[in-house]
């Protein structure tokens, strides 16, 4: 006898085993970068796999997002070198606020060294999209 079952009802949706979008339909990205160009295909890409996201131009910017956003930010995922404060500034500033914080560092250069000041994971630019997001899933234990 074969096996029967009933057609989804109205606004369900049936998801296969390698959608990852449940995982990370709750999963916010505190996205900082000076480079709008940068910020623009990064955040596309994350949006593109389901993450919600936060852009700011700067420190400061992340800061004020931060606060009036009203919610837990899942990752910061920072540029190292802005002008005004540093990412690794930032970083420290959002970690004394949220202990739990992810903190992943992508640079093309830098004379800091981001993970001895608390930061999880670091990225050098250029980078890959499944590079920059395998390191997204790690540091969210997605993997």
């Amino acid at each position: 006898m074969a096996a029967q079952f009933d057609a989804p009802k109205a606004g369900c949706r049936v998801l296969d085993s390698n959608n990852t979008e449940p995982k990370q339909k709750n999963v916010i990205i505190l996205l900082v970068d000076d480079e709008a160009s940068i910020r623009k295909v990064v955040s596309s890409m994350l949006l593109s796999k389901g993450y919600q996201v936060i852009e700011a131009s700067s420190g400061q910017e992340a800061l004020m997002k931060y606060d009036s956003s009203g919610e837990l930010i899942s990752l910061l995922l920072t540029d190292v070198q802005m002008s005004g404060m540093s990412g690794i500034e930032l970083a420290k500033l959002l970690l004394q606020r949220q202990p739990g914080l992810k903190v992943l560092c992508i640079s093309g250069f830098t004379n800091e060294d981001p993970l001895k000041a608390g930061v999880h994971d670091f990225l050098c630019k250029p980078f890959t999209s499944s590079r920059l997001l395998d390191k997204i899933r790690r540091l969210l234990g997605q993997e």
